[in-house]
């Protein structure tokens, strides 16, 4: 693989850890619920149940890959997610904190 291919595939996986944090953000600021968390959690569950449940076959890959896909992006999403949460949450405690 020469450098620019890992390059692409690093900035592939960033850019999935940071719409999870876009997401966070979006439930914490504007919905007050997780409900963006929940779905990236169910993602990730019904992924990985794909992956289980779908044979692989050579031909096309079948829901397999499908599945490793939807699996891969959601617990990269959910880990942007997961880390903008707790430093949404220490920033909250920080700041109450502050007042007198």
């Amino acid at each position: 693989m020469t450098s620019s291919d890992e390059l692409t595939r690093y900035g592939l996986w960033s850019l999935a850890a940071c719409s999870g944090a876009a997401l966070a953000a979006c439930d914490w600021y504007w919905l007050r619920r997780p409900v963006f968390g929940i779905a990236l959690l169910l993602i990730l569950v019904a992924g990985y149940a794909t992956t289980l449940l779908s044979p692989f076959n050579f031909v096309d890959g079948g829901y397999y890959m499908n599945g490793v896909i939807a699996f891969v992006i959601a617990g990269l999403a959910l880990a942007g997610y997961i880390a903008l949460s707790a430093l949404a949450f220490l920033a909250s405690r920080l700041k109450e904190g502050r007042k007198p």
